[in-house]
């Protein structure tokens, strides 16, 4: 028998594991286990996933399973304290594309000490009970025990995790405060996973369909409320994550009070820079002289993920009656002059307010975290082989639509 026929691969959610109470007022809590079965059954059924990696991915289910129940038991005995409702309390989502500096800006503006950003250790394995930002020694053991227990699936399923790290923060910084994703994730709505079954047609078109991710909002307004109860900010939250692009009415649907903000860049570096990050994030899964065929294969997948956000987010902005709520940057403007392009948006929203010790933090993290501290990948249209792509029509309406002429 090799080593990797002793991996357990079997994934099995059991719903008695969550309170009457929690499934009576939680009953969207069947959508996330379906969901998170639906996960499983694609990636285990998959021929192309290699048995380790199933075995990586059914874990981390595993894990955001346990989330869930732990995160709906709770709140079925600890009755919020507040009446005051996130839904309706200011907050800034950051969207758009990937790769568009999204990250970059994130990280500066949750310097502001009137706003909350999620930190990973609100949202990642053991959230229960919610603590407050202050409580820093409990948020060092939780950010301590993620580490571990992802170390410890990758060492059993043989894999170096610190290597994987290294070669995705390159591609993806790490930071404590993290893309809001991660409660979408939790309840199966994972872009690694979908790019990890490439080929999968049914995984992809299931994960860009507009109409059945209420169940990820009500999960993520949800936890958002339960940490708003606890340690709220002084003037608004903030949240971040471009996959948010792809179902913008339903995110509005329970933040109807949500002011956007999408920052653009040239496709042809966008799209070869979101190809590069599908393969660093699942590349350390095959040999060396598998990547070619991963690069080509990841092609379709990826390309069909694209064309939606472009898509959505062109539709988003053509429906919008009114722009009043939505701020667009250039990921040019971004780079150049960062303080400054964060001014720009604090001069459009009348509820943010600047001060001297939101811009002193911003340059502090700026001089802390120069670009590339973690690691820089190149990338380009002809290694993921989409020179033609370029050619679409849609990407051409974006460009017209969003990014100044440089001619």
């Amino acid at each position: 028998m090799n080593e990797e026929s002793k991996l357990p691969l079997d994934f099995h959610l059991n719903e008695d594991e969550l309170t009457n109470e929690a499934k009576r007022l939680f009953p969207f809590y069947t959508e996330i286990i379906e969901s998170l079965n639906y996960n499983a059954e694609r990636i285990l059924n998959n021929t192309f996933i290699p048995i380790r990696q199933k075995y990586i991915i059914c874990s981390k289910l595993s894990q955001s399973y346990n989330n869930v129940k732990n995160v709906l038991n709770y709140l079925s005995t600890k009755p919020l304290k507040t009446k005051q409702k996130v839904n309706e309390f200011p907050m800034i989502v950051i969207a758009g594309l990937p790769r568009t500096g999204t990250t970059l800006l994130h990280n500066l503006m949750a310097c502001d000490p009137s706003c909350r950003a999620p930190l990973i250790t609100d949202m990642v394995h053991e959230t229960i009970p919610p603590i407050p930002r202050s409580n820093t020694d409990e948020h060092r053991r939780r950010a301590k025990l993620i580490e571990d227990t992802e170390t410890k699936a990758y060492a059993t399923a043989k894999y170096d995790h610190k290597k994987f790290l290294k070669n995705f923060s390159a591609s993806h910084a790490l930071f404590p405060h993290e893309e809001d994703t991660r409660l979408l994730r939790q309840v199966g709505v994972d872009f690694f996973n979908v790019i990890s079954a490439f080929k999968d047609t049914d995984f992809t078109e299931w994960f860009i369909n507009q109409k059945n991710k209420d169940f990820c909002y009500q999960y993520h307004q949800t936890v958002l409320q339960m940490l708003h109860d606890v340690d709220p900010p002084r003037t608004h939250w903030q949240l971040k994550t471009p996959q948010h692009t792809l179902w913008m009415d339903t995110l509005l649907k329970y933040y109807p009070q949500a002011s956007i903000i999408m920052s653009h860049r040239r496709l042809d570096q966008v799209i070869p820079s979101i190809h590069r990050l599908g393969f660093s994030s699942i590349a350390h899964f095959y040999d060396e002289e598998d990547s070619t065929n991963l690069k080509l294969n990841l092609e379709e997948t990826l390309s069909t993920i694209n064309d939606t956000f472009i898509h959505r987010l062109i539709e988003f902005h053509r429906h919008q009656s009114s722009t009043k709520h939505i701020f667009d940057i250039q990921y040019e403007d971004l780079m150049k002059d960062p303080i400054g392009t964060v001014r720009h948006i604090y001069d459009h929203f009348d509820f943010l307010e600047w001060s001297d010790e939101f811009e002193e933090k911003m340059r502090a993290w700026l001089i802390e975290n120069p670009q590339g501290k973690q690691g820089r990948n190149s990338y380009s249209l002809s290694e993921f082989h989409l020179e033609t792509q370029m050619d679409k029509q849609i990407y051409k309406d974006y460009e017209k639509m969003f990014l100044r002429d440089k001619n």
